[in-house]
């Protein structure tokens, strides 16, 4: 049955009245945008202050199994948001130097399984503003500008001050130990079959380097806080034409101490890769995304560097000149992934097809193309780290065009 969020707001804020709107939804969760009547006063009631709130729960609540998973996801999002929500949350005082907006926790409720966070208002996903909007030639400064600050907003997440700041007590507990094993079933293992579908020839072999990347345990210098999931539908923009200019990063119930730039960034590169070979050659939309990509790179590697991250290179003007084995390891790492998520999406999304009017259609141009995509960042990934920093191998990355990883080198 669907979660009756009117009932239950009516018994949780009894002296509020509330319409409730649907923003998302999918096979077991959903998310709405609740809104204080006019009638009633925005101070009072359980939440003062929050005209409108946003609430996320379970859809199926005779599901068993997607209660415990989702229990935990909540627990590992509450506390992820609790990190940044005033007037404790540690890492609070980045936000406003980078005017990010997270939501704050404003309730959690286990029994119910509910989420309610404050409303970081009427915004378009970043997956939204590059495939559902016309960019105008005026819009490309705004895509400057939103890299740049989610470039450094990164950086600084997975930094060891991020850490440090949290503090090992609370970082401990945030973790779901049935992530990990979804994610090699469901994201993993599907992409020796998706190889062998687009007819790649050294399909196991390049498997092979995807799943040995995966269940291996982190190297110190490789721990970060991360987002877990991150892709343009979990960040937030204002309109490009609205009179204040809103960046906020949203859906933390994947949040953990994993992998940096190659897990949060590789994913979201692959996303942003996709989206760039999917639009139109000279649109301004193409303009747009080899900007982010550009942008968000340059300024993640920039203040990595900074604040004295361990996979940043040497001052070295050449890589190859002085690899250091953090670096080797860690950027081969994200070449894997990166490589992950580009087949998986390709065949999970829907895209504008080049080719033929059903965009998931076997012998789909754009797809295969995709697809063969990642396999060439597998293929230059090798099988080690002596094979990755090749003369030869590395005269082919940096040759290849548009390479959105060379961008950290």
């Amino acid at each position: 049955m669907l979660f009756d969020f009117a009932s239950y707001l009516l018994r949780l804020d009894p002296s509020q009245s509330y319409t409730v709107t649907q923003l998302t939804g999918g096979v077991v969760n959903i998310t709405v945008r609740a809104i204080k009547s006019p009638a009633t006063h925005a101070n009072a009631g359980r939440f003062p202050d929050h005209r409108t709130i946003i609430l996320k729960s379970v859809l199926a609540l005779t599901m068993a199994f997607v209660i415990t998973t989702d229990h935990l996801r909540w627990s590992v999002e509450a506390l992820a948001l609790s990190f940044w929500t005033p007037p404790d949350g540690p890492l609070e005082p980045i936000l406003r130097e980078l005017s990010v907006l997270v939501p704050h926790l404003l309730y959690h409720d286990q029994d119910s399984h509910v989420l309610i966070l404050s409303d970081l208002g009427d915004l378009l996903t970043l997956r939204e503003h590059i495939s559902g909007q016309t960019i105008l030639s005026g819009d490309v400064a705004f895509y400057q500008s939103v890299s740049v600050r989610l470039g450094s907003f990164f950086a600084v997440l997975h930094s060891n001050h991020s850490l440090q700041v949290v503090g090992n007590k609370r970082m401990d507990e945030l973790q779901n130990p049935d992530v990990k094993g979804f994610i090699y079933n469901e994201v993993v293992v599907p992409v020796e079959a998706c190889l062998k579908r687009f007819n790649i020839p050294d399909a196991s072999q390049l498997y092979r380097r995807v799943e040995s990347d995966f269940p291996r345990e982190n190297r110190m210098e490789e721990q970060s806080l991360v987002v877990g999931d991150l892709w343009p539908g979990g960040i937030l923009l204002s309109k490009v034409d609205a009179p204040e200019d809103v960046l906020g990063v949203v859906d933390w119930e994947f949040a953990s101490l994993e992998r940096g730039l190659n897990g949060d960034m590789a994913q979201l590169f692959a996303h942003l890769r996709l989206h760039l070979l999917a639009s139109t050659e000279g649109s301004l939309a193409q303009t747009a995304l080899e900007t982010l990509l550009a942008s968000i790179s340059s300024t993640y590697r920039h203040q990595c560097r900074i604040l004295g991250s361990a996979w940043t290179l040497p001052g070295s003007p050449r890589f190859v000149d002085s690899p250091c084995a953090a670096s080797v390891f860690t950027l081969r790492s994200a070449f894997i992934l990166h490589d992950r998520e580009i087949i998986n999406n390709a065949l999970l999304q829907k895209w504008p097809c080049k080719c033929c009017e059903d965009s998931q259609y076997q012998n789909c141009a754009l797809l295969t193309e995709m697809v063969n995509k990642g396999a060439w960042y597998l293929r230059r990934a090798g099988d080690n780290d002596v094979e990755f920093v090749g003369e030869e191998n590395w005269r082919e990355i940096y040759a290849e065009n548009e390479n959105i990883l060379r961008g950290l080198l």
